[in-house]
């Protein structure tokens, strides 16, 4: 069965994202670093190669090369790529994937969302060359600007998409050697360093930069890391009292009052309400998901929201209010564009991989969605798992197998959880083999294991997957699970209803 679930805890640590998005969304202002305009890498030859010649291999080069250095929206760009998917059966499936990439979502339209979907996730599977393709461009970079530390976190961030988490660290130290005062270095170093499970690192980073005392974000930062270290945070004091001095703008208040009243949730929801409010006078991308995260584990927490449409890189919070409205189709398109933001982040593909197999049913792009999660996170068995549940449940046994029987059954690093959903995954893939008693072994074995660690919500969503299994496989189901089928409960209400609402349709035409 699939592990982790869409209530997956959030904090508020720091977004990475390049210099030049990061600027642009207001996160550098009143930085003591001296401001970098980044070059652009060179695609006016591309654009008269396209403007003489208007064929399909003009048009692919300049898109790849507007692509590679991040000049997407250009006229010519657009036009090049329109020109592509307008001769979708002329070009090659990758090319066309790529064109579609260039496109902003919202000039697609909507009723193609489907489609879409799976055209976008192949694009972010294909940026692999793209990626090597600025790697050279920044080793010339550095070459000459060698004590540019914007250039190590550029190369950082490259590499961390690409899965190359060691070359990223050894970049990512010499950028905070160079600027050690730097509050985007030491963000971003921060956020490199919780990826590869160093918290105690990212910790470090952030309490050495000089201008910790004195820098909501840093304190935000802060707060957020020590919250997942299971640690409470000797700024907090301080950062209340930022907050509540007058001395600082909304917007550089913003993820300091928002991680501030996330400790206060379990505490006190009118502090934690409070505090969010008054991130969501002037918020961005990271403290309005915190808000919508918040909101779904208690809908009578009645935020201030108002009128955010124009927010630049809001994907996340989108992607989780439509969850909140059931919208799930919407919720899945717009994690696709919240996985193209930040493609190296766990949490996005947790979230719209159980879009597309939960809710959606869209096992072929559930399996994208978790090989792209793989390519950063080679490491993360949750994503193996449910990529075997992605194709176990859609019939392709063949691959599941592959992946139980070669790495997770007997990997000792699986922790209890995990091996617990292994274990009913196996038990799902052994009955879409037709193997119904050893797959009735393997779900009451997960079972089991589940009820000796006391956790119902594992314990519930293994029976549930076994009932479906059972039904699908002879049409029967023992009375007293029936019974009990209104009571099981996963961790979240909305997959339980979806699961429990699957079980009552079989027995409907059994």
């Amino acid at each position: 069965m699939s592990s982790l679930t869409i209530n997956s805890v959030r904090n508020v640590v720091p977004n990475w994202r390049n210099y030049k998005k990061t600027a642009e969304m207001g996160e550098l202002n009143g930085n003591n670093a001296t401001p970098i305009r980044i070059p652009l890498f060179p695609i006016d030859d591309y654009i008269d190669a396209w403007k003489e010649n208007q064929t399909i291999p003009f048009a692919g080069d300049l898109i790849s090369a507007a692509i590679m250095g991040e000049q997407k929206n250009n006229h010519f760009v657009y036009e090049a790529a329109n020109f592509i998917i307008e001769r979708k059966d002329d070009v090659p499936d990758s090319l066309y994937r790529t064109a579609l990439s260039i496109i902003p979502p919202t000039e697609l339209v909507v009723n193609e969302r489907t489609t879409t979907i799976s055209d976008r996730l192949d694009a972010i599977l294909n940026q692999d060359n793209i990626n090597k393709e600025r790697i050279r461009f920044l080793r010339k970079l550095i070459h000459r600007y060698p004590y540019n530390p914007i250039w190590y976190n550029e190369m950082a961030l490259t590499y961390t998409k690409l899965g190359l988490t060691k070359k990223a660290v050894e970049c990512m130290n010499i950028a905070i050697h160079l600027a050690p005062v730097s509050r985007y270095i030491s963000r971003s170093a921060a956020r490199l360093f919780l990826h590869v499970g160093d918290f105690d690192r990212a910790h470090d980073v952030l309490i050495k930069n000089p201008l910790i005392s004195k820098d909501p974000w840093l304190v935000a930062s802060e707060i957020g890391v020590n919250t997942l270290r299971g640690r409470y945070s000797r700024f907090v004091k301080s950062g209340i009292s930022m907050v509540n001095s007058g001395s600082y703008s909304p917007f550089s208040l913003t993820e300091l009052s928002s991680a501030i009243g996330s400790l206060e949730y379990h505490n006190s929801k009118k502090k934690c309400k409070f505090f969010l409010d008054k991130a969501l006078i002037s918020p961005n991308d990271n403290s309005l998901s915190q808000a919508e995260w918040l909101l779904s584990l208690d809908k009578s927490m009645n935020f201030v929201f108002s009128d955010y449409s124009s927010l630049k890189n809001k994907f996340e919070a989108d992607a989780r209010r439509s969850f909140l409205n059931n919208d799930f189709l919407q919720a899945l398109f717009t994690s696709i564009e919240w996985i193209e933001e930040m493609p190296f982040a766990k949490t996005p593909i947790e979230f719209a991989a159980n879009m597309a197999f939960t809710f959606q049913k869209r096992y072929d792009d559930a399996v994208k969605i978790l090989k792209i999660g793989l390519k950063s996170n080679p490491n993360e068995l949750s994503f193996w798992n449910n990529l075997a549940y992605s194709y176990a449940i859609s019939g392709n046994t063949n691959e599941a197998d592959k992946i139980l029987n070669d790495s997770l059954l007997k990997s000792s690093y699986v922790n209890d959880n995990v091996r617990i959903c292994v274990i009913a995954t196996k038990g799902l893939n052994e009955f879409r083999k037709k193997n119904v008693d050893n797959g009735r072994y393997f779900y009451m074995k997960a079972m089991s294991l589940a009820k000796d660690k006391n956790d119902l919500n594992l314990l519930h969503k293994a029976i549930l997957n076994y009932m479906r299994e059972e039904l699908l496989a002879t049409g029967q189901c023992e009375d007293e699970l029936l019974n009990k089928l209104d009571y099981l409960y996963t961790g979240n209400e909305k997959e339980s209803a979806i699961m429990q609402q699957d079980i009552r349709d079989l027995l409907k035409h059994r």
